[in-house]
Parts: structure tokens; C-alpha cells; sequence
């Protein structure tokens, strides 16, 4: 394991190295610029490339060895055994076929962790889905849909069909109403006896019975209270035995920038919250209770 000194040693390496490449490039630019402008512009391009694609061995290492230090090894003395992938996340299918989020043409996932929390088996991931599209002009413009936590725990009861909860300004959740949604599938809104709740959160469920038996007044009262707690726009899921939490606040958390001293403690503050967030979902939703 490395210690702070190690990291903040490791970190200034990679910062060196990032700006050995840099004057490297801006040195041949200015000495092309005395002999043709067209050259300078083809080799800012090419030094745009060099710092873009070709990897910087000594800042792979630095995040490596941070994420092992201050995210794997915090899960773990938090959770005992856990399985840390900081490369991949959820796959796309699986956040599909939820049918909770609608799905753009960008996706991505990383920084997976699963593990046993008070006997409540769960596993989390950064989530980002976007639409890119073009004009006649040739002009892109990007639609962010999701960017952000979702969180996947086992639920003790099984319900008869799919409950989903999200805020109003939760915005491109899916509701699975359409009638172009297949009938096993297609969920409708209900409205509960709290008006304050119904102008706050949006309801759709398949079976109205579990979705009453589930929203108790206290239930309720639990997911706005953990709503108001988040750090961003909160939607739930119940999907069979899962109950999926994501939260939408356009942030990357848990990565270490080599540009900020003594970011391994921000980095262990972040996985603080992170693990501090697992324990209060299994708390608030009672996924701990038949365990």
C-alpha cells in the first residue's frame, strides 16, 4: 500500500512528465514559426494529438495507485470483501432494461464497486448517458440525459410488478406508459393521499396494490427525507428483487486530478460519502429488516 508521501511523489512525476510533453511541443512550434505559419498551426495539431492519445505512463500510474489507496482500500475496510473495477461499470443493456432512463447514443460507466453491507448485497457505479445529434449545417449539440450515481440493491420482497419514484425536475426519466411500450411491460401514474408528495415526485407503477402497500405514509416521509438529502435530482426503481437508486448531479466523483495537491484526501472524502450514502439507502429503505 502506498503511503501520502508516496502518492503526492507519484503525482508530481506524472505532473512533470505532462510538462515535459508540453514545452516539447511549444518549442518546435516556435521554431517552425520563424519558417512558415503552416507549420506551427500542423504542429500545435500534432501536440494536441500527443497530449490527447498517447497515454501518459507516469499518470496512469498516479490514478492507479491513488483509486487502489483511497477507493479500494476504504471500501474494503468498510465492507470487508469487495469487488473494485475502476475501468467498467454497469453494462448498457442492464441500464436499458430497466426502463428508467431514457437511453441516448453516448454511453459510458465506470468505477464499479459491489459488496455486503449489514447483509444487503449492493453495487454502484458512475453512470453517464448522452444524445449527440448534428444539424443540416453540420452543427453538433450534445443532450445530457444522465450523469451521475446509480446504485443497485437487493430488495427483500419481491413486488407483483415495477414501482418507479422520481422528482419532477428528475429530468428524461422513463415511464413506460406509451402504448407503444409492450403491455407487460407498460407502467401507468398513480396519485397517493399526500398532495405535498404528488407535487414533488411523479409515481408510475404496474401493480397499485404493492405500489399503496410499498409508499406507506412513513415510507413516504423516508424518501423525501432522503431526497432532500441528496446531491442531486433522486429517482428509485423497485424491479423485482432490485431496488435501483440513481442520482442525477453531473459529477465524476472518486477521480484523482494530478493538477491538486493533496487530492488523495478529496479523493478519500468522496468515497467517504460514497460509502456513508450505501449505509443510509440499506437504513432508510429497511433493506436490512429480513436479513
Amino acid at each position: 500500500m502506498y503511503t501520502d508521501a508516496d502518492l503526492e511523489q507519484l503525482r508530481k512525476d506524472a505532473l512533470v512528465q505532462f510538462w515535459i510533453r508540453i514545452s516539447f511541443v511549444l518549442i518546435i512550434a516556435l521554431v517552425l514559426v520563424v519558417f512558415s505559419p503552416f507549420l506551427t498551426v500542423f504542429v500545435a495539431l500534432c501536440g494536441i494529438v500527443i497530449l490527447a492519445f498517447i497515454p501518459n505512463a507516469r499518470k496512469k500510474k498516479y490514478i492507479d495507485a491513488v483509486k487502489d489507496s483511497a477507493v479500494r482500500g476504504e471500501f474494503e475496510e468498510a465492507f470487508g470483501s469487495v469487488v473494485v473495477d475502476y475501468n467498467r461499470g454497469y453494462n448498457k443493456n442492464f441500464i436499458s432494461q430497466t426502463g428508467l432512463i431514457q437511453m441516448g447514443n453516448e454511453y459510458s460507466s465506470d468505477d464499479f464497486v459491489s459488496g455486503v453491507c449489514n447483509g444487503v448485497p449492493f453495487s454502484r457505479s458512475d453512470v453517464y448517458i448522452a444524445d449527440t445529434s448534428s444539424d443540416s449545417d453540420g452543427n453538433s449539440s450534445t443532450t445530457v440525459y444522465f450523469e451521475g450515481r446509480w446504485m443497485v440493491f437487493e430488495f427483500p420482497k419481491e413486488l407483483s410488478g415495477d414501482l418507479q419514484v422520481f422528482e419532477k425536475n428528475f429530468h428524461f426519466a422513463k415511464k413506460r406508459k406509451g402504448i407503444f411500450t409492450k403491455k407487460s411491460e407498460r407502467r401507468h401514474e398513480i396519485f397517493l393521499e399526500d398532495e405535498v408528495f404528488n407535487k414533488r415526485y411523479v409515481v408510475m407503477a404496474q401493480d397499485d396494490h404493492d405500489a399503496f402497500y410499498f409508499l406507506t405514509p412513513h415510507m413516504m416521509e423516508k424518501i423525501d427525507r432522503y431526497c432532500s438529502q441528496a446531491d442531486g435530482r433522486f429517482m428509485i426503481g423497485i424491479l423485482g428483487n432490485q431496488l435501483h437508486v440513481a442520482i442525477n448531479n453531473h459529477k465524476n466523483p472518486m477521480e484523482p486530478s494530478m493538477f491538486r495537491k493533496n487530492d488523495v484526501e478529496e479523493v478519500r472524502g468522496e468515497v467517504a460519502n460514497e460509502i456513508a450514502l450505501i449505509r443510509r439507502t440499506i437504513e432508510e429503505f429497511n433493506l436490512d429488516v429480513y436479513q
